[in-house]
């Protein structure tokens, strides 16, 4: 841009700004205000902060490339525009540099203490129900509609970013804008130009005194919203600050709270544990009001939005109708799934208004103790400290004081400061690691507790000192917790041993160099491959496809071993010479299991086992401690590696089983001998190395050749060919079912309802409701997994009630159906492995999430390995189910992929396709949309979420 459209634009803003040293035809391709960002061609404004003066850096961004500087005095530089005061001047100098992007919609504003983030996301919510495009800045982030675009690293961004920000939004053709104004952004001038339609004063109380010098000077600041900015006024006049400040503010100005001479007031509230309602008065009219919002607070936070949202057009009753739905932002009053007897939520409030008021309207919720955790920030206001304290201890029946984000202070000092708040003698206790403060008030709850996280809210992180952040969800520690937490946890310190007297009896071996038969060696130190040696252990030899692992039993030694266990005689060091090192590691697995009392579950089936096995281990851990393989190691080499680190403080074992020959269940069943055995389904996997369906159902009922004759077995009543096993083996063993579409099934799974989050199901057993289940994957084929594990569970013992609340927990593992936010699409990323099942399965869960207008649902398919000589049918079947399921694009990758391309293209729907990763990626460049929902899936030897990294970053 020319400097002179920056000076034809901003003379008319600074009538006394000297513009005369810099020429009207000087290019200028960037603003800034900091020296950490400048370049050549660069205009610098030279901005004198608390800290640090921008004018002592000028002459370095001279150097630096800076064209032009912006300065409030004579620096003696070329192309100086000398102002009165520069912070302002970048503000409209920003505007102008992005083309003024303000002029194009119209904004509306929420400042205050406390409040301005829920009450702008109700705002926000109230227009996007009226398809009105809507964007959104505030401390959560900046969103448009409901797709996040940036983080919310400042309540209200500095100059630079709003107007950047604004850009995105006019280019996204977004019509109004609703913000939150923090006073930093006020008294530091962030704004601009920008003029808002509409601005509500939420309350003043204490906070920012680390950066404001008193509470008069917080005041002026968010004063100037009113006075400087915007056109017609909302006030809470029930806030002392909210009544001084409309008392000394002019032009169209209404008050709100629950004065009945406030123009729009609230009455009749009926405050409950999951709701709140109350009668509004809005000039003329009146009608009831209902909020998924607990609180009073909430109650003016709804009553500014609904304010806000008339003057910009929104009729009452299209308000009213959209709060019925609306809810409040991440982080604030938010109850985090619990499936206890007590209930746990977190919350923002790190102030001492925002923490009286959330305590004290979750009194009006909590039928038992009222307990709270909070800590307070380091570097930042410590007045409220104490004021804190004591308000915690005086509304709380238990006070747990720990760190919230330490910075550069000692958290131990910050902790100190709070506890000298307190003089009301109630049980209070100071943890300093906020994790370990976290389990112990989750391990401390008694029935009907409420427990209140307070002070981190949406936060994600938490800031250590020298800036250093660490990831700290706080939802999803203690969901963490929670899956730990019921029943005693399985202890991996504790290590169980065994002589090389047992392992020659177990192996049948004949022992070579081996002096010492008592010597016991730990039952976890059991290894098989050289490059990760356990000193001290025990290696085995295995023979592979590629390799002869009895061919490094000198480099074992050579690395620390004290065993080897090996089918050829090394002459030199303590061995067991053994027939065949697989046989003998299964043996040695075997005689461990037996040492076990544990409850024993196999898990096979062509597809759904790991999932499965997790289901059932966190169901079974309502009740029981649990010990589970870990990821896929199903085989005959990980399975019993996997037993081996079981010890006897599991009082169950949840074991999956895999195959892709006869004969190999039956080996892993011997070694488990399962209390309980499991099989999921008869698809497809390994279909190269058996005839039929028919002949894999034969190998997957090898799970019984090592299981007791009262074993019983459980099985999918949908699945066509383990449906009717009951009949088979009548007389001879119990066989369970459990169902979706079988409703004759022993378990059957009703009221079905999907959410493009969650799943969420009942279970019915002999017509009798006995679980709720919510679970936060997707799609019919994992609420047969879940039910599985609530029919497992209740055979095993365990209430099915308990067991299902527990499954709230479950997390998908790496790369199964993980659910986020890349980009502008939402990404299901599903290429663990994948066979015709999970294929279609997958298909039928996408064809059913919702979108919103314009976006798409997109498959992105790869070869399904291992189907032998049906693979082209099988494929071809993958591209029926794409049609059948109404995928709007469908893109395919791979040699095999070619033939879901193929069917779905003569059944009329046109597809992409491509060996070639970089046309994947090219292809989804130019069709993937904003909003589109896109599924990656494929087997894991196509390596799919290399494609997804790729094209995301």
């Amino acid at each position: 841009m020319k400097f002179s459209e920056f000076r034809n634009d901003l003379i008319k803003y600074f009538p006394n700004t000297d513009f005369s040293a810099v020429p009207e035809e000087l290019n200028i391709v960037d603003v800034s205000d900091s020296t950490e960002r400048m370049g050549k061609g660069f205009i610098f404004a030279a901005v004198r902060g608390k800290n640090f003066d921008g004018h002592n850096a000028a002459s370095d961004m001279m150097k630096a490339g800076a064209a032009a500087f912006v300065v409030e005095e004579d620096l003696g530089l070329p192309h100086q525009i000398i102002t009165p005061d520069s912070r302002k001047f970048y503000g409209y100098l920003c505007a102008a540099f992005f083309e003024h992007p303000e002029r194009r919609m119209k904004f509306a504003a929420v400042t205050g203490t406390n409040g301005k983030t829920t009450t702008a996301s109700l705002v926000a919510q109230v227009l996007i129900s009226t398809k009105i495009k809507t964007g959104l800045i505030g401390t959560t982030g900046v969103f448009i509609d409901d797709e996040q675009i940036r983080d919310g690293k400042n309540t209200s961004p500095p100059a630079y970013e709003f107007y950047s920000v604004l850009a995105e939004f006019a280019k996204a053709e977004v019509k109004k804008v609703i913000m939150e104004v923090s006073s930093f952004a006020l008294a530091q001038s962030r704004l601009g130009p920008v003029r808002f339609t509409v601005s509500a004063f939420t309350n003043l109380t204490q906070d920012h005194l680390d950066y404001h010098e008193n509470m008069d000077e917080y005041y002026e600041a968010k004063k100037k919203l009113f006075t400087d900015f915007t056109d017609i006024s909302l006030i809470n006049t029930d806030d002392e600050f909210g009544k001084k400040l409309y008392g000394e503010i002019s032009g169209e100005k209404y008050e709100y709270g629950m004065n009945k001479k406030a123009h729009i007031h609230a009455s009749a509230l009926q405050l409950y544990t999951d709701c709140t309602r109350f009668r509004l008065t809005a000039g003329n009219e009146t009608l009831i009001i209902t909020t998924k919002l607990i609180g009073e607070y909430n109650v003016y936070n709804t009553e500014a939005a609904i304010g806000i949202c008339t003057v910009l057009g929104v009729s009452i009753k299209n308000i009213a109708r959209a709060l019925e739905v609306a809810h409040g932002p991440d982080g604030r009053t938010e109850v985090i799934p619990c499936s206890r007897n007590f209930s746990i939520i977190r919350d923002y409030a790190h102030t001492p208004d925002a923490l009286e008021n959330v305590l004290k309207a979750l009194r009006q919720a909590c039928n038992g103790r009222l307990v709270v955790l909070f800590g307070c920030g380091g570097d930042r206001d410590r007045e409220k400290r104490p004021i804190m304290g004591r308000i915690a201890t005086e509304n709380a029946d238990f006070t747990i004081v720990t760190s919230d984000n330490p910075r550069n202070e000692d958290p131990v000092d910050i902790i100190e400061e709070i506890l000298t708040g307190i003089s009301v003698r109630k049980p209070v206790i100071s943890i300093i690691d906020r994790k370990t403060a976290i389990r112990y008030a989750i391990e401390n709850a008694m029935p009907d507790d409420l427990l209140l996280l307070a002070g981190k809210g949406h936060e994600t992180y938490q800031i250590l000192a020298g800036g250093v952040t660490i990831p700290f969800d706080e939802r999803k520690i203690c969901s963490d917790i929670l899956s730990e937490y019921y029943a005693p946890m399985f202890d991996r310190k504790r290590i169980m041993t065994i002589s090389a007297a047992e392992i020659l009896i177990q192996t049948n071996g004949i022992p070579k160099q081996l002096n010492h038969l008592d010597k016991r060696v730990n039952m976890t130190d059991f290894y098989i491959d050289t490059r990760a040696p356990v000193s001290g252990g025990v290696y085995i030899g295995i023979k592979g496809d590629h390799y002869d692992g009895n061919d490094f039993v000198k480099n074992a030694f050579e690395k620390g071993a004290a065993l080897a266990i090996t089918e050829k005689n090394d002459f030199e060091h303590p061995c067991i010479l053994v027939k065949n090192g697989r046989t003998a590691l299964m043996d040695i697995a075997a005689f461990h299991r037996k040492r076990m009392t544990a409850l024993v579950i196999g898990i096979t089936g062509s597809v759904g086992k790991t999932t499965t096995k997790d289901m059932i281990a966190l169901a079974m851990s309502s009740g029981k401690t649990v010990f589970k393989t870990e990821g896929n190691n199903n085989n005959e080499i990980g399975v019993p590696l996997s037993l081996l680190k079981m010890n006897d403080t599991a009082t169950c074992a949840v074991i999956e089983m895999g195959m892709s020959h006869f004969g190999e269940i039956s080996k892993l069943s011997g070694c488990i001998a399962p209390d309980i055995c499991v099989i999921t389904n008869i698809g497809f996997a390994h279909i190269e190395n058996f005839e039929s369906q028919e002949e894999i159902l034969k190998a997957k009922l090898e799970i019984l050749d090592g299981a007791s004759k009262t074993a019983p077995l459980v099985v999918n009543g949908d699945d066509p060919l383990l449906k009717n096993l009951q009949e088979r083996y009548e007389r001879r063993r119990k066989v369970i079912t459990f169902g979706i579409e079988n409703q004759n099934a022993d378990y059957v799974a009703v009221d079905i309802h999907h959410h493009n989050d969650r799943s969420q199901f009942s279970v019915k057993k002999g017509g009798e409701y006995i679980a709720d289940v919510e679970i936060y994957v997707r799609g019919g084929h994992n609420i047969i997994n879940a039910l599985c594990a609530v029919t497992v569970a209740d055979i095993a013992g365990i209430k099915p009630a308990i067991a299902g609340r527990f499954l709230s927990a479950y997390q998908p593992g790496f790369l199964r159906q993980n659910i986020e936010k890349r980009g502008q699409q939402t990404v299901i990323t599903d290429c663990y492995n994948a066979s015709p099942a999970s294929m279609e399965a997958a298909l039928k869960m996408l064809g059913e999430m919702e979108t919103k207008p314009g976006a798409r649902r997109v498959a992105v398919l790869a070869d399904m390995l291992e189907l032998g000589q049906r693979s082209k049918e099988l494929h071809e079947k993958v591209g029926e189910a794409v049609v059948k399921n109404g995928i709007d694009l469908l893109v395919c990758f791979g040699n095999d992929a070619k033939y879901i391309a193929k069917r779905a293209d003569e059944l009329g729907m046109h597809s992409g396709y491509s060996t070639d990763k970089t046309q994947v990626k090219n292809f989804l460049k130019y069709k993937l949309k904003p909003d589109d929902i896109v599924l990656f899936k494929g087997s894991r030897g196509m390596h799919l979420e290399t494609i997804i990294e790729e094209f995301y970053n």
